[in-house]
């Protein structure tokens, strides 16, 4: 039986396969001799995400949409390297980790820091959520 060429080109077979699969199912993010050290990181899309996962200082991991939470700006370009801190092309803020940086400016406008959702020890994405390894 042979599979029609829609299940590799279709954009509505790619969502169904989403949906239906790859948000369920554990998804490799990368392996650990990747990023061998601190401030080590690398770039992935997950689905539609672009995903940072970054060695820290003590030794484990931290995992995050790779996006600035004040700008939406991509904090790191896809692939592996070295950033220490991430900094935010729009206004130079920067983070070592992921973490909402506050700027001088926004203290006019944010009531509150926005919430940032990092998650410790982290190789592995379960679809379209960051999870800790076990």
């Amino acid at each position: 039986m042979l599979l029609k060429k829609e299940r590799y080109t279709s954009k509505e077979f790619m969502q169904k396969e989403w949906d239906g699969i790859w948000s369920k199912v554990w998804l490799l993010g990368c392996r650990e001799d990747q990023i061998p050290e601190p401030g080590d990181y690398i770039c992935t899309n997950i689905g539609v995400e672009s995903v940072v996962i970054v060695r820290q200082y003590g030794g484990g991991f931290k995992a995050f949409h790779n996006v600035c939470m004040h700008r939406g700006n991509r904090l790191a370009d896809e692939g592996v390297g070295h950033a220490n801190p991430f900094v935010c092309g729009y206004q130079a803020g920067n983070s070592s980790d992921g973490t909402f940086v506050e700027f001088l400016i926004l203290r006019r406008f944010l009531k509150e820091t926005p919430p940032v959702v990092v998650y410790r020890n982290c190789l592995a994405i379960l679809g379209r959520h960051l999870f800790g390894s076990v």
